[in-house]
């Protein structure tokens, strides 16, 4: 069946407030449950790979769709999607290229990686991090030099610190753990770990969490790292 198809496609999930569950699609957009009725509905078209919330409770994604790369946010109590970035301030550059997940900062800014196989002459053919400030409706653009060779940034993580952490893949599978600098406004290698084929079609970095000691936990397809 249509549903069937789509079931198969999932590629992150959300369990909001009021018990509906969320899931995001290769290609048939996002995917509303309700576990009361078992009833499916399609809200939307594209593809999205991670899902996160901001301050508001809304579902935040990154969406594929016309061949474009969107930052949208999803209120879960209305069923209503919003562009993050307003069209009439939104810098071309927000929308182009191999775009991945997005978060939201304590200050309310938002923050998504582009990686550079997909760039155009406009960013230098280069890997960045976009930062929209809501306080000034503009776009920021961070580049780290060593991601021009070779590397492609792959996922993004906030600390309970307002840090930004992110991972970086190489062509020959080898990573890098990189952190934003907010103070110098630059991405500062933290560990680079050698790479290894079998691990090809993962990211390096599947999830991340800082406890109260200030510790940060990174699990990864090769184990569990921890970084002080």
């Amino acid at each position: 069946s249509e549903i069937s198809q789509k079931l198969k496609s999932i590629t992150c999930f959300y369990l909001d407030r009021n018990g509906f569950l969320w899931m995001g699609t290769n290609g048939y957009g996002i995917l509303k449950y309700d576990s009361r009725i078992s009833l499916f509905k399609n809200l939307n078209v594209g593809s999205m790979y991670f899902m996160n919330t901001n301050r508001s409770d809304e579902l935040i994604y990154v969406e594929f769709a016309s061949r474009k790369f969107r930052s949208m946010a999803l209120n879960t109590d209305k069923s209503t999607i919003r562009n993050i970035v307003p069209e009439k301030i939104c810098d071309p550059n927000w929308y182009i290229g191999d775009a991945t997940n997005i978060i939201e900062d304590n200050d309310g800014n938002y923050w998504t990686l582009i990686a550079s196989n997909k760039l155009n002459d406009a960013i230098n053919k280069s890997n960045c991090l976009l930062k929209y400030d809501t306080s000034n409706d503009k776009i920021y653009k961070y580049v780290e030099s060593e991601v021009r060779n070779g590397y492609e940034y792959r996922r993004l993580f906030l600390d309970n610190d307002n840090q930004i952490w992110i991972s970086a893949t190489a062509s020959d599978q080898s990573r890098k753990l990189l952190k934003f600098n907010k103070q110098t406004g630059k991405i500062e290698t933290i560990e680079t770990f050698s790479g290894e084929t079998h691990f090809a079609n993962y990211p390096f970095l599947s999830a991340a969490v800082q406890v109260p000691s200030g510790t940060m936990w990174f699990g990864t397809v090769r184990g569990l790292y921890s970084y002080n």
